[in-house]
């Protein structure tokens, strides 16, 4: 349980595993001066170049789910997850790059497996 009572749970395919526990990812920190909230939603946007005040390794994803205590399911089957999960009233969720799983509709569409 994370410190509000809430619970917290990542889900990736298991091919994605090796790349998960190799990945070499970086935080970048900025001033937040220059940045607004994107009125189109997801995230926030500056209309000047801005440069990172700190640029530091993350260090193993593996660790920092463990440090945070966040449950991390490996799954056959990421878009099945998904369409179960969005039928959950009252759940906070988000799916990142759903279009890039081989089992998308727009991927059985087109022809592509």
């Amino acid at each position: 349980m994370v410190a509000d009572g809430s619970r917290r749970v990542h889900a990736i395919q298991w091919e994605w595993f090796d790349r998960f526990v190799t990945c070499e990812l970086y935080v970048y920190r900025f001033d937040a001066a220059p940045f607004r909230k994107n009125p189109e939603g997801g995230g926030w946007i500056s209309s000047e170049k801005v440069v990172p005040l700190a640029v530091e390794p993350v260090g193993p994803l593996l660790d920092k789910h463990r440090e945070a205590r966040i449950e991390l399911r490996l799954v056959d089957d990421l878009w099945a997850l998904w369409l179960e999960v969005v039928e959950f009233p009252g759940i906070q969720f988000s799916g990142i790059r759903l279009k890039n799983l081989p089992q998308h509709p727009e991927h059985a569409t087109s022809g592509s497996s």
